[in-house]
């Protein structure tokens, strides 16, 4: 097998992580996220390739539609002996050694610039921005070098081209790949000892390459570090790690978990004497008698805090790498769909429901921040879960419609959050675990109603990655996809304040048993 760049980055990260990567996909965590980061990257890499101007792209399909590396490597050969100034996925290999260059550029005779496109952000005035993504992405560009180097090509510079945090798309909508990316000089980060360093690793991960059986790594901190390791879940199992140990308590840092178990600390038993945080001593607390724990004063004090009619709130955001609406920044939280759930008073049986959510091809805030304001009065209360979330898109929504900004931020300043009973341990039960989202704690109080379970929606849009990624994607369905795509996203956002609704019923329960 082909040592890639992707792949060199794994193994630098951790040796299981490149094998698992290449025999076990399958062991992975979230694949509807890891597909989305794939397509957002993909285009912005693309997007990237005309920033020096006209490009000519290496690129080869086989005829069943797959990446033809030799034909690859033959296509950059040619395009370098003709002279070509830019050249995008130019390919080169080097003893079982592959990497395409995102943008390789001729700045001499025999001499060029590696452009390495990331769809990360960077301010370029922060040296500590700047410094942590050159950290982050320093294999990947220097066993570019590598290759390169070996193979006799001079290599001028190295640059990470990534997305300028500062950059907002312009009132006419013209995104400007010069404008949108800013490009960092690598070239003092990648030393000899580097290279050096890439030789050693090069000749180790193609070892790992070549072992047909599954090898053993310890976690630690390579778990989290450069990048979160979607085989996470997978290991700790292997381990033997299960519910509760230490590596369920709430907020504990990656770090400190390590240091636990290190030290041969991992049952919640075991750990008890050490915790100072109130919610974990209740998580434990609750784990060992299996018990449900009801502050009855603390709900009271919520519920006191509502005043009817109630409006339960729900945004779905999209945040696209790349910009298109005027206003915005690269990965920036745009609103397109809200569900309104409008209940009466405590003991009102019927609710009423509202909703909006955008076309595809068209900027949707404007339309959905009219229809809000039009849907909930000012100076009513309003519930939200994790509120901060909520009030940060209407901030946006006030800022960019002055029009509407006494209405949003009325509505803003009104929001309660559903959150507080639980993430305060006014309410707990074992099943929440180490988590107070809406996604743990709805299954954790209702864990057979079938009116609350999402895997009963239309599978295409069952959380929210889900609904990021299938409204844009809309644009480019059929009438018939598109109809089915909207039922499923209106579906999937009026579960959400549903939720809500029957959420609040609970603690009101809890109130009334109590």
């Amino acid at each position: 097998m082909n040592l890639s760049k992707s792949r060199y980055a794994s193994y630098c990260q951790c040796p299981k992580k490149l094998w698992l990567d290449v025999f076990k996909p399958e062991a992975s965590g979230d694949d509807a996220f890891a597909q989305a980061q794939m397509a957002s990257g993909t285009r912005v890499g693309e997007f990237a390739r005309s920033l020096y101007g006209p490009y000519e792209d290496a690129t080869v399909l086989d005829k069943e539609g797959h990446v033809d590396l030799n034909a690859m490597l033959e296509r950059t050969r040619i395009l370098r002996e003709a002279g070509t100034l830019n050249i995008a996925e130019a390919s080169f290999s080097y003893d079982g050694c592959y990497c395409a260059v995102d943008i390789l550029r001729l700045v001499g005779n025999n001499m060029y610039e590696i452009n390495e496109v990331k769809s990360c952000t960077v301010d370029p005035d922060s040296v500590k921005s700047v410094n942590e993504v050159v950290q982050k992405y320093l294999n990947d560009i220097s066993y570019q070098k590598w290759v390169l180097s070996k193979l006799g090509i001079n290599v001028a510079e190295v640059n990470l081209v990534c997305m300028d945090s500062r950059y907002s798309v312009p009132a006419n909508g013209v995104v400007e790949p010069q404008s949108l990316f800013t490009v960092i000089h690598c070239g003092d980060y990648i030393t000899q000892e580097m290279m050096n360093l890439v030789e050693t690793r090069a000749y180790e991960a193609k070892m790992v390459l070549e072992t047909p059986e599954e090898i053993e790594e310890d976690l630690g901190l390579q778990c989290k570090k450069p990048f979160d390791c979607p085989f996470i879940k997978y290991c700790m199992g292997l381990a033997g790690i299960q519910y509760p140990s230490v590596f369920n308590l709430y907020r504990a840092q990656w770090k400190k978990k390590l240091e636990y178990m290190n030290k041969g600390i991992m049952t919640f038993d075991e750990v008890e004497p050490f915790v100072k945080s109130n919610i974990q001593k209740l998580q434990i607390k609750c784990a060992r008698n299996n018990s449900v724990h009801i502050d009855k004063h603390g709900l009271m004090e919520f519920v006191d805090s509502l005043t009817y009619p109630l409006y339960f709130l729900d945004f779905e955001t999209m945040n696209e790498a790349l910009p298109e609406y005027p206003g915005t920044k690269a990965y920036q939280q745009v609103p397109f769909q809200y569900s309104l759930h409008i209940k009466q008073d405590p003991d009102a049986k019927t609710l009423e429901h509202r909703e909006f959510l955008g076309q595809p091809e068209e900027d949707p805030r404007r339309a959905l921040a009219e229809q809000l304001c039009a849907d909930i009065p000012m100076n009513v209360c309003v519930v939200a879960y994790n509120k901060q979330f909520e009030c940060g898109r209407i901030r946006e929504l006030a800022e960019m419609y002055p029009d509407l900004a006494d209405h949003l931020m009325a509505i803003e300043r009104n929001i309660v959050d559903l959150l507080i009973p639980f993430q305060n341990g006014y309410y707990y039960t074992p099943e929440m675990k180490d988590s107070f989202s809406i996604k743990s704690v709805l299954p954790a109080l209702f864990p057979d109603s079938e009116e609350l379970n999402y895997h009963n929606l239309n599978e295409s849009v069952q959380n929210g990655t889900m609904a990021m990624n299938a409204y844009p994607a809309m644009r480019t369905m059929n009438e018939s996809q598109r109809h089915e795509t909207r039922q499923a996203l209106l579906a999937y956002c009026c579960l959400d304040t549903l939720a809500m609704v029957r959420v609040l019923e609970k603690v009101y329960e809890a109130i009334d048993n109590n």
